[in-house]
């Protein structure tokens, strides 16, 4: 069976590293089953056996560029948190200015 492959393979067959995206390969017919059953590779008629595959498949890898935004910025950690940071504080003085030391005389 000729089969074309569809994605790129880690690894060796028989010794030797895999086919490239978009070559084809004569494999027996129930490996090349399996690999069109997983996705990886595509039966070729035989009149499409000796056509060459013009078009590229677009590379599916993730393309990360230096971005200004993306890098950490140096320098000291400014919060909005302050004004919580005040509040409770505020409430814990509260708190303390209400609540006896010691226990309530008669």
């Amino acid at each position: 069976m000729k089969i074309r492959m569809k994605t790129d393979v880690s690894g060796s067959r028989n010794g030797e590293p895999w086919p490239g995206r978009g070559s084809t390969l004569e494999v027996p017919d129930a490996e090349g089953a399996d690999l069109c059953k997983a996705g990886i590779a595509e039966p070729v008629a035989k009149k499409d056996a000796e056509a060459v595959e013009k078009a590229t498949p677009p590379d599916d890898t993730e393309q990360r560029q230096a971005d200004d935004d993306q890098q950490p910025q140096k320098g000291p950690v400014t919060t909005d948190s302050a004004p919580a940071v005040a509040k409770t504080t505020a409430r814990k003085a509260a708190a303390k200015k209400t609540t006896a030391s010691a226990p309530a005389k008669d």
